[in-house]
């Protein structure tokens, strides 16, 4: 299954470092499987809801840090991590919280800090292993990141003989049923409008109309579905199909600028 990734990075501190990271993780897992930057959260929305959600649907957090990472100051020259409603903080703890991996990535020189300079829903991130990653090696202590990453599979992305599922043609397919039932419409030009992309295990695997409905065989297993609407990518859903099972899922559009979801019917 692809991997998840949260990259958690303060600004004014490692914004260069983590831009790099992100472009060659990019290249590497595709865009659809990064999440970054806090401005891609829609206006109007909570972004410490959503924050916790984006964390919520990801498999690991890396957190990047720099030499300013720990003692960052906001306006008042109170220090950012001792803000419960910080972004990084609310970020990391999510993850920690959830038990969801969480890499510390040093750059710049800076080392993991120590829990005593750490607020209790962070003190676990000093015992996390981290990665160091330097600017005159940073194509190899990033080649480290992604073979980690990809965990079991190999370059090609392709799990090793004694993981791979059986074969399609000894197993019995199941099917799966997407409803998309919009609460709003998104039109381009005119009347034109676009379709919904539906994704399984990040590749897609059909389109249907705003409105509509698709079915999808599926081989038995664990996968991950989610779908696109021009810039807008839904929640990741996990689900398990057996042979032959036949399993609906529910569709909804409910705004302009966000709203698109996938939820079991």
């Amino acid at each position: 299954m692809a991997t998840r990734v949260f990259i958690s990075y303060r600004r004014d501190d490692s914004a260069g470092s983590a831009g790099r990271v992100h472009d060659r993780l990019e290249r590497e897992l595709g865009r659809d499987l990064l999440f970054m930057d806090v401005d891609a959260i829609p206006l109007g929305l909570n972004f410490v809801k959503v924050l916790r959600d984006e964390v919520a649907e990801c498999d690991v957090l890396l957190a990047v840090i720099g030499p300013k990472w720990l003692d960052a100051r906001d306006e008042h020259g109170n220090r950012r991590l001792d803000d419960p409603n910080d972004h990084l903080r609310i970020e990391i703890a999510t993850a920690l919280q959830r038990d969801i991996d969480v890499i510390p990535i040093l750059v710049d020189g800076a080392k993991v800090p120590k829990a005593d300079r750490l607020s209790e829903d962070l003190k676990e991130l000093e015992l996390r292993n981290g990665l160091e990653i330097r600017h005159a090696s940073f194509d190899s202590d990033i080649d480290k990141l992604i073979q980690e990453l990809k965990g079991p599979y190999d370059q090609a992305g392709v799990a090793p003989k004694s993981q791979r599922l059986t074969p399609l043609s000894s197993q019995t397919p199941g099917s799966v049923t997407i409803v998309e039932r919009p609460t709003f419409r998104t039109y381009v030009v005119g009347s034109f409008a676009p379709r919904i992309k539906v994704f399984i295990d990040n590749k897609e695997v059909d389109r249907m109309k705003q409105g509509g409905t698709v079915v999808v065989p599926v081989k038995p297993g664990v996968h991950s579905m989610f779908l696109k609407l021009l810039w807008r990518t839904s929640n990741t859903l996990r689900f398990k199909l057996k042979p032959g099972q036949k399993r609906g899922f529910l569709a909804t559009n409910t705004s302009s600028s966000g709203g698109l979801k996938i939820e079991p019917l």
